[in-house]
């Protein structure tokens, strides 16, 4: 029996970014710097290099589509922005309207990417951007998702992860044999890339709309969560490459909407020692939501454990709704929707505390005005460790990219 389309899902988890990413400012000692303005609203983030931070916009551009960005530092704290590309999702020719999923850069410097519309069936796209010698970007439709009732993913939401053969990985929201959503694998043949799905979900006790995306540990097994199914609030699962090339899923986890969370919208992370952290939007002892650790267990199989359920405000935040980074020494950073001094969302940090545990410090809670509020997506360090993010006003047009400095 075939699922409902999740696009129910997708279009809250819309209406929620839409309704509630409003501008931010500091309340705290820590420095926060509004470093860009935008008319649309900017996703994800990622570094290259020499600096530049790169990321798309849902909407805007030439044909009102979305772009692809960079922004560039240069003297006295100002950055400058060049559009990259600008999507035309009605021509079918081209993607469109990428959702907050961020971009990766393989080895040669090329940005990869997904759209949630346009290709040749409407229903999404995987795209590459080559960079030329004179500073201009060309765009190459790598895979178009659909056509409906063909057992293809349809609608990617999340970004990219490449394995160390060069193949690309991602997950689809909806479509696959029951409508629930796939993961995928593009891989290059001759001149192009060829789509495979690897795992359609079914639903019942499987998982239902994978929002996030999926990333690897090093035995080459892949990891992610739904949003939705488990007969619950979502899964944790795993994805095992057999022999023949069959991928085979265990399901680590079904969340309970209790105090073990549900809703995950963002994937995992994993830290030098094989351990995997996410978190859930819902659910936790306060059900304000939850940061979670899959530990290995001794004798084989993973460990469950929440390292924060978050309280609300005034003192923490709630709503955690985008993927976690960790850095070298352990420590984990992230951002909540809502909570925070004056409800309007906070970032934190999670630190490995020296007697078992993890501490949470709010480095920065929002208190609303003209430098914003409700981060929807995480954040990303520089080579100095400042935090940059995003954050939009929609009844007042600018998208913002900010910088918190510790």
């Amino acid at each position: 029996m075939r699922t409902k389309p999740s696009a129910a899902l997708v279009n809250r988890s819309l209406a929620i970014l839409a309704a509630t990413l409003i501008l931010m400012t500091s309340a705290s000692a820590v420095t926060e710097t509004v470093i860009f303005r935008f008319k649309n609203l900017p996703g994800t983030l990622i570094f290259d290099s020499a600096g530049n931070l790169y990321g798309m916009t849902s909407l805007g551009g030439g044909h009102n589509g979305g772009t692809v960005f960079k922004l560039s530092p240069g003297s006295h704290g100002a950055w400058t922005k060049t559009v990259l590309h600008n999507f035309d999702p009605q021509s079918r020719k081209d993607g469109g309207n990428p959702f907050s999923s961020g971009l990766v850069f393989d080895s040669a410097g090329n940005l990869y990417g997904t759209t949630t519309s346009g290709g040749r069936f409407e229903r999404g796209t995987v795209f590459e951007l080559t960079p030329a010698a004179n500073g201009t970007w060309t765009e190459t439709i790598l895979c178009s998702f659909g056509p409906v009732g063909s057992n293809n993913g349809e609608q990617p939401l999340s970004g990219l992860v490449f394995d160390a053969a060069g193949n690309l990985y991602g997950t689809t929201s909806t479509g696959g044999a029951w409508n629930a959503g796939t993961v995928f694998e593009l891989s290059p043949v001759n001149r192009g890339w060829a789509e495979k799905v690897i795992y359609s979900f079914a639903g019942a006790g499987d998982g239902v709309t994978p929002i996030g995306g999926v990333v690897f540990d090093k035995a080459g097994n892949l990891y992610g969560t739904t949003f939705a199914g488990g007969r619950g609030a979502g899964i944790v699962f795993e994805l095992s490459p057999g022999s023949s090339g069959i991928w085979s899923e265990t399901v680590l986890h079904r969340f309970k909407h209790g105090s073990d969370g549900g809703r995950p919208y963002a994937g995992l992370v994993m830290d030098q020692a094989g351990n995997f952290y996410g978190t859930a939007e819902a659910g936790g002892t306060q059900r304000k939501g939850l940061v979670f650790a899959l530990t290995p267990a001794t004798g084989g199989g993973w460990t469950m454990t929440t390292i924060h359920a978050f309280a609300g405000p005034p003192g923490d935040g709630t709503m955690p709704v985008d993927a976690l980074i960790v850095d070298a020494t352990g420590n984990l950073y992230g951002t909540t929707l809502f909570g925070g001094t004056d409800h309007l969302g906070t970032v934190f940090k999670l630190a490995p505390a020296s007697g078992g545990g993890w501490t949470e410090s709010v480095l920065y809670s929002f208190t609303g005005g003209s430098s914003g509020r409700s981060p929807f997506v995480g954040v990303v360090p520089d080579s100095a460790g400042h935090l940059f993010g995003t954050s939009v006003v929609p009844k007042r047009g600018p998208g913002i990219v900010f910088e918190i400095t510790p």
